[in-house]
């Protein structure tokens, strides 16, 4: 059951972007926040309001959730000169979503707690499509009883949920989850260019491997011509 907290996003990129498309499309009341003034209005568009800053948006919401791109992103859009810790009271949640180290979580985490709130990290796996319908596979790090209060935006968001132990451990797991994730991509590369160069037709092979032992996520979802980069933006 969805509850009448304010959400705050913060961070509008290919996955942000979805997940508070998704929370608004939901019914919640969202306030974002990107530094990126198009992101914002886009979401504006669709019902968000704008906030000024991370810590705008900690004072005006009761749930505050970030997608970010780096470890440091992540701590100057919490910690910073106008981060959001600067907004944050006892009974408010911050929730990061983005795919960092766990030492980096843990310190942001310290952060958090110093000002009476709580803080979860959960990255998420699958892609930007995944994020707009609420489907994405969720690592879960934090206290269990915010996990449980929070139980409706992690619901609204994600399909599968994991929880992985204390904050940190989101993190711990999406790093090792990308290890094999890096590597199967890797090798499915490595493997199919070999088939090529030896005469196969790459569509073919494909669905040979995807019929076998060696069927992948990355195998099903390849889409040829597409960067390698780009193939694994979209996965991890």
């Amino acid at each position: 059951m969805m509850s009448d907290r304010k959400i705050g996003y913060i961070g509008l990129g290919n996955m942000g972007g979805g997940m508070a498309s998704h929370l608004v499309a939901s019914g919640y009341d969202v306030t974002v926040f990107d530094l990126r003034a198009e992101a914002v209005q886009a979401l504006e568009d669709k019902g968000a309001t704008a906030a000024s800053s991370p810590k705008d948006v900690a004072e005006k919401c009761d749930v505050i959730i970030s997608s970010l791109p780096t470890p440091q992103s992540v701590e100057n859009a919490a910690t910073g000169e106008n981060g959001l810790v600067h907004g944050l009271s006892a009974g408010k949640v911050y929730i990061d979503m983005s795919t960092i180290d766990p030492d980096t979580t843990r310190r942001v985490g310290a952060a958090v707690r110093a000002t009476g709130a709580e803080m979860l990290d959960v990255p998420v796996g699958m892609g930007p499509a995944h994020a707009a319908r609420g489907q994405l596979t969720l690592m879960i790090g934090g206290n269990a009883s915010v996990v449980e209060d929070c139980k409706d935006v992690l619901d609204t968001l994600g399909g599968e949920q994991f929880y992985c132990g204390e904050l940190g451990s989101g993190a711990t797991t999406k790093i090792v989850n990308n290890l094999v994730s890096c590597s199967v991509a890797t090798l499915l590369g490595e493997a199919v260019t070999l088939g090529v160069a030896a005469g196969l037709d790459p569509e073919r092979l494909r669905n040979v491997m995807n019929n076998t032992a060696a069927s992948t996520l990355h195998g099903r979802n390849w889409t040829e011509g597409k960067g390698v980069r780009a193939q694994l933006r979209a996965w991890l």
